[in-house]
C-alpha cells in the first residue's frame, strides 16, 4: 500500500504550493475567492462532461446504475452523522455548524481515489471512479449546497440548485444517450471528417480544462491553509470531525457497500471512495458561501494528513 501513500502526498504537495503562493502574497484572499469561482463554474464541469463522454458509453452507464446510487448514499450517511451531532456544536456560529455539516457528508470522491484507483487497477477503474462520482456531485449540489446556504426547496431555491456539475450531468447523459442512438443506425460522423472532428477538438477541449480540476482545488484550499494557525487545528471540534469522517462515517459506509448487489472492481471502486478524508471542494464552497472557509481549510489539511495512516489500514481490511 506504498503506492496510495505515494498518492496522497502528492496532493498534499500540490497544497503546500498554494500555501506557499498565499504565504509569499502571489495570491491574496480576493483572488483565491475569484479562483473558486472558475473551478465551480469551468473546470469541475469540464472535468465531469469529458471523463464520461471520453470513458463510457450508454451500455455501460446503464449496468453500472448502482455505482452513483451507492455513492449518493455514502454522502449521505455522513450528513445524517454530521446531523445528529449538530447539538454538540451549540453555540458555535451559523457558519461554522453548516460547514461541520457538509465537510462530515462530503468526502473527496474523485481526485483522490482517482490517482489511487488508477495505481491498483488502471484505466477502467479510474473510469468506474468518474461515473460513481455522480452521485455525490448531485448530493453536493442538492442536500450539501442547502446545507451551506440554509436553502429550502422551494421553486426559489431550486434555481439556484441549477449548478455548472449538474448541467455537466446532464449534458453527458444526453451526449452520451444520443451516440449510443447513431452508432445503432450507423450514422455516427466519420473519423476524420468535418463534423467528427469538431466533435473531437471540443470533447478535448473539455478533457485538457477538467485537467486543471485537481491541481486548481489543490492551490485554493492551500491557499486557505496558509492562514491556518494551531488553535484552528488542536481543538475539540476537530477531532470530533476528524474522527466522524475518517473512522465512523467509514465504517457505516463499508457496512452499507457489503448488503448493496455490488462485486468485483466496482465494490473495490466504491471501497475506495467510502474512507476517503474531506473534500477539497468543500473549501471553494465554503469561500464562495462565507460559510467558515478557515474551518474548512483546517479539516481538510487534517484529514488529509492523518489518512496518510488510515486510508492504508482501511484499504488493507476492506478491499475484496
Amino acid at each position: 500500500m506504498f503506492s496510495i501513500f505515494l498518492n496522497i502526498t502528492a496532493i498534499f504537495l500540490m497544497m503546500t504550493c498554494g500555501a506557499w503562493l498565499r504565504h509569499r502574497q502571489v495570491i491574496d484572499a480576493a483572488f483565491n475567492r475569484q479562483l473558486s469561482r472558475v473551478l465551480v463554474t469551468l473546470f469541475y464541469p469540464a472535468l465531469v462532461f469529458s471523463a464520461i463522454i471520453r470513458n463510457l458509453s450508454w451500455n455501460e452507464l446503464c449496468a453500472n446504475w448502482m455505482l452513483p446510487a451507492a455513492v449518493f448514499l455514502i454522502q449521505a450517511i455522513g450528513w445524517l452523522v454530521g446531523r445528529g451531532c449538530l447539538p454538540l456544536l451549540r453555540g458555535r456560529p451559523e457558519g461554522t455548524r453548516a460547514c461541520f455539516r457538509f465537510v462530515v457528508a462530503v468526502n473527496n470522491y474523485s481526485f483522490l481515489p482517482i490517482m489511487i484507483v488508477a495505481s491498483l487497477w488502471g484505466e477502467r477503474a479510474v473510469a468506474l471512479v468518474a461515473f460513481a462520482a455522480m452521485g455525490a456531485e448531485f448530493f453536493v449540489w442538492t442536500l450539501g449546497i442547502r446545507v451551506l446556504t440554509g436553502a429550502t426547496l422551494s421553486v426559489v431555491a431550486l434555481k439556484h440548485l441549477i449548478s455548472g456539475p449538474l448541467i455537466a450531468l446532464a449534458a453527458a447523459f444526453a451526449v452520451t444517450g444520443l451516440r449510443a442512438v447513431l452508432a445503432a443506425r450507423g450514422l455516427l460522423p466519420a473519423a476524420g471528417g468535418l463534423l467528427g472532428e469538431t466533435c473531437r477538438v471540443g470533447i478535448e477541449t473539455c478533457r485538457l480544462m477538467g485537467g486543471a480540476t485537481v491541481p486548481v482545488s489543490a492551490l485554493v484550499c492551500g491557499c486557505r491553509m496558509a492562514d491556518i494557525r494551531p488553535h484552528h487545528i488542536w481543538n475539540r471540534l476537530m477531532a470530533g470531525t476528524v474522527l466522524l469522517r475518517l473512522v465512523a462515517v467509514p465504517a457505516l459506509a463499508v457496512a452499507l457497500l457489503y448488503a448493496l448487489p455490488v462485486n468485483g472492481l466496482s465494490l473495490n471502486t466504491l471501497l475506495v471512495v467510502a474512507v476517503q478524508p474531506s473534500a477539497m471542494v468543500s473549501v471553494s464552497l465554503a469561500e464562495l458561501h462565507d460559510r467558515d472557509p478557515g474551518f474548512a481549510a483546517a479539516v481538510v489539511f487534517v484529514t488529509h494528513l492523518v489518512c496518510l495512516l488510515t486510508l492504508p489500514v482501511w484499504l488493507h481490511f476492506v478491499l475484496v
